[in-house]
């Protein structure tokens, strides 16, 4: 209890929040690419990129809470700080969160859950391109229907 009161004391309320929100939508996004590298033959070629994941979350949590709390989106130094410092705090919650609770690689459950929002995903990707399908031959449709009237002018 004592080390949250001095990190509130040190960073702040919001930057604590933050680092939180960033370690769960980093722990949200992570199971759905770690199931998706499995289908791949190397699997590093997308895993690769999830120690950047709290780092780019941390850049979206500071702009909207910069955009829509704080009043308007500046980069300058405070938001670079809070920025950094979130990314940060969120990866340290993730190594004390590991250390404190130790689990297998993977639950069921989490498995089950990225299972889930992969699928989700994947249907809504192909919703999209279905959408855009139908957009496409009913565009072609239109244009062969169009009747292209070519009348002369009077010339005065």
């Amino acid at each position: 209890m004592e080390g949250i009161v001095e990190l509130i004391t040190k960073y702040g309320l919001e930057t604590v929040v933050m680092a939180i929100t960033v370690n769960v939508l980093t722990g949200i996004i992570k199971q759905p690419i770690k199931i998706l590298a499995e289908r791949l033959k190397d699997s590093t070629r997308l895993t690769r990129y999830i120690v950047f994941l709290p780092i780019g979350l941390g850049f979206l949590v500071t702009y909207l809470y910069a955009k829509y709390i704080v009043g308007g989106y500046e980069f300058n130094v405070w938001f670079a700080r809070t920025w950094l410092t979130t990314s940060s705090l969120s990866l340290t919650f993730y190594a004390i969160a590991e250390k404190i609770i130790p689990r297998a690689a993977d639950t069921s459950q989490e498995r089950e859950i990225g299972e889930k929002v992969l699928k989700f995903i994947e249907d809504q990707v192909s919703k999209l391109l279905q959408i855009e399908e139908v957009q496409e031959e009913t565009a072609t449709t239109e244009a062969s229907q169009k009747l292209i009237l070519r009348g002369e002018v009077e010339k005065e």
